[in-house]
């Protein structure tokens, strides 16, 4: 049968005999031939909307445990909480060996003054003591000139009896170790206007502090006078140093010496 004979519906759609039912057309079918070879196969269309997620299906049994991990960093320490209460005191330990003795510490206050206790009975009297002889002398010089620089000469007033104090080369008076009360005066006229100075030497030094100074300042008589104290540790030389810048004419000079109970 020619196409242009077939069903509206054939031909519209172009279908190859023999024809479905649908198009009321029987036609009686022929055997069927072999079939051909598959064709290429067509371009994927486009993925279509995802399906709505089936039910959750049952929990499987659990696996075995795996390795254990490295250990993590430490993290930071946490803020330090309440104290808990004080537990209560254990028992007392054995006492411990004795420490070294610690240093002395300072001296405290002196406390109050106590009363004063009752006299006690007086002792016998002990033997007289032995009174030491004095030890004393004196010197003078009298109208000498006095040379500027040079130690001023004396002579023996009263001689010392113990020879404690003794006079030696005119002008050193000899002292033995102990305590002495020198007391001396100088006096002496100048021609003209100027200065004198006496300077007292022992121990082996000038000791110008314990010396006498006077001036004038025209032709006239100077002077002074000084006592003193003096330790002598050791034999010693006392002397009494002149110096002026005038010419004297005459001097004058007395010395007394006496040794100390010490």
């Amino acid at each position: 049968m020619p196409y242009s004979e077939k069903p509206e519906y054939c031909r519209k759609y172009r279908l190859v005999f023999p024809c479905p039912p649908c198009c009321g057309f029987v036609s009686a079918t022929g055997p069927t031939g072999p079939q051909g070879p598959a064709g290429d196969t067509g371009v994927t269309g486009p993925t279509g909307p995802q399906g709505p997620a089936g039910d959750t299906g049952a929990t499987g049994p659990t696996g075995p445990q795996g390795p254990a991990g490295d250990t993590g960093a430490t993290g930071p320490t946490g803020p330090q909480g309440p104290a808990g209460d004080t537990g209560a005191t254990g028992p007392t330990g054995p006492q411990g060996p004795a420490g070294n003795t610690g240093a002395t510490g300072p001296t405290g206050l002196q406390g109050p003054v106590g009363n004063t206790g009752a006299t006690g009975p007086t002792g016998a009297q002990g033997p007289g003591g032995v009174v030491p002889p004095s030890s004393f002398a004196s010197y003078f010089n009298y109208a000498m000139i006095f040379a500027d620089g040079a130690q001023i000469p004396l002579s023996v007033i009263t001689e010392d009896p113990t020879g404690q104090i003794a006079l030696a080369n005119g002008t050193q008076i000899t002292l033995k170790p102990g305590y002495y009360l020198v007391s001396y005066h100088v006096s002496v006229y100048l021609r003209s206007a100027g200065f004198m100075q006496v300077t007292p030497s022992y121990n082996g030094a000038p000791h110008l502090e314990l010396g006498i100074y006077s001036r004038t300042s025209e032709a006239s008589t100077v002077g002074g006078s000084n006592t003193i104290i003096i330790s002598v540790p050791s034999d010693t030389n006392f002397t009494l140093t002149y110096n002026s810048n005038a010419m004297s004419v005459e001097g004058a000079a007395t010395v007394s010496v006496v040794k100390l109970q010490a």
